[in-house]
């Protein structure tokens, strides 16, 4: 009599984990994207200096250094917060967002984070980052929080938050564009040239 044998499942194959060289790369981009947007908001912030004293903000009072060093603040902040887009990725645009309302120095980080945000093609997460946007920085504006101190009037309120919209929805498409080029979605594109020349072609 031979023994019978009960057969065994399969094991799994592990999942293969990150080597040596692909961390590197990862902690690299990461590294150059925090230094981008450092380097980015810094000079928004340089320039929105100058233009606020050109256009009569008043450089000697308490309020304007309070404001100038709120911006650079909330900017430092807002730089060292984006690697917290990977994890926390609505929490992190939407803080951020309302950092940018309040902050020149913080606005390329906020447009990271909401490239980023866009990237999960999650439609109301979108959707309520980019109101905290505009309602953070309608707010801002009829404050006056910013270097100038002076409400906006109507007019440059709307021409303000039309720019902002259009920007948002720019940084919106390329995080879109982004996960879709990287989906599986993405293999059906192919090169093919396809004529539309009212069937003319396919008599050839």
């Amino acid at each position: 009599m031979t023994a019978s044998t009960t057969p065994t499942a399969p094991t799994p194959p592990a999942e293969p984990r990150a080597t040596a060289p692909t961390r590197a790369r990862r902690v690299g981009r990461e590294i150059a994207a925090i230094v981008s947007v450092g380097l980015a908001g810094a000079l928004i912030f340089i320039i929105n200096f100058g233009l606020s004293v050109d256009s009569g903000a008043d450089d000697t009072t308490l309020r304007f250094a309070g404001i100038f060093f709120l911006d650079l603040l909330l900017g430092l902040l807002a730089v060292g917060l984006v690697p917290l887009r990977r994890y926390v990725p609505l929490t992190t645009a939407i803080l951020l967002a309302v950092a940018a309302a309040l902050s020149s120095f913080a606005v390329p980080a906020a447009l990271l984070a909401l490239v980023s945000l866009a990237t999960h093609r999650r439609t109301r997460d979108i959707a309520i980052a980019t109101a905290v946007w505009l309602v953070s920085g309608a707010a801002a504006a009829l404050l006056g929080l910013d270097l100038i101190g002076a409400p906006l009037a109507p007019v440059d309120l709307a021409i303000t938050l039309a720019v902002t919209a259009l920007l948002l929805a720019v940084a919106i498409a390329i995080g879109v564009s982004v996960a879709f080029l990287l989906s599986d979605d993405a293999s059906y594109v192919n090169a093919t040239v396809i004529p539309i020349d009212g069937g003319q072609s396919a008599k050839y």
